[in-house]
């Protein structure tokens, strides 16, 4: 798809492209290119040729890896100005999945052109190696909370890191629309014992749910449910 959207202008802040010299963004301006997906179309496909580095203008994406028995574990929930498919960014082969969560529009660049980027912008290369070590943070934390927390603190810390990562509306609602599966994917456990401990929470007062939608009725309470400190939960 044509570049239509310019680095200089673009509305999304975080996005690392930004801290790069206005020179730079300028020379590289044809390098870029733009693609819409659909709800549910798959972005990036594990096991497949790196061939460049992408972010999300706008919408929303699920990063996954495949499992056995056609189950996938998701890895991490992205959103408009994140990086994506910065994975592979070492490798020839990509070591993930990532797919639409609602229509999106990525923006690409050649692995070789966003290498050249790294070689030539300080503040790029430093934003990134702060970006790479809260991932490996989150993912310590991940792996501590996927080894001793049980299936509702699983769940609730799965819901605390969905309001850190999109937020909720004024109405108290999560800001993404996820299945039942796509949140076990995340908590490491069932949809059925998501389903379980989505209604447990309800009748508690700590959510509300209208169909696949979420409302935060006491997110106080339900970051009690986790058995984690605040202070050492998930950055985003």
């Amino acid at each position: 798809m044509k570049n239509i959207n310019s680095c200089l202008t673009c509305i999304n802040e975080n996005c690392f492209i930004k801290s790069c010299s206005p020179s730079w963004i300028q020379r590289i301006k044809g390098e870029k290119t733009e693609a819409k997906y659909k709800k549910g179309q798959q972005i990036i496909f594990e096991g497949t040729s790196v061939e460049s580095i992408n972010f999300i203008y706008s919408g929303k994406v699920k990063v996954f890896k495949n499992g056995y028995s056609d189950k996938h574990q998701i890895v991490k929930f992205s959103k408009s100005g994140n990086i994506l498919g910065h994975r592979g960014i070492n490798s020839t082969i990509s070591p993930i999945s990532a797919s639409a969560l609602d229509d999106s529009v990525i923006c690409s660049f050649p692995r070789h052109v966003f290498l050249d980027l790294l070689q030539n912008n300080q503040d790029l290369t430093f934003n990134l190696l702060m970006f790479f070590a809260d991932e490996l943070y989150n993912s310590e934390v991940r792996e501590r909370n996927m080894a001793h927390m049980n299936v509702r603190e699983k769940t609730a810390d799965t819901l605390c890191y969905l309001i850190k990562v999109y937020g909720a509306d004024k109405y108290k609602t999560l800001n993404v629309c996820l299945s039942r599966q796509d949140i076990a994917d995340f908590a490491g456990t069932t949809k059925q014992q998501v389903s379980k401990t989505l209604s447990d929470f309800k009748r508690e007062g700590i959510i509300d749910l209208d169909v696949k939608n979420i409302l935060i009725l006491n997110e106080q309470k339900l970051h009690a449910q986790t058995l984690v400190h605040i202070e050492s939960s998930y950055k985003y």
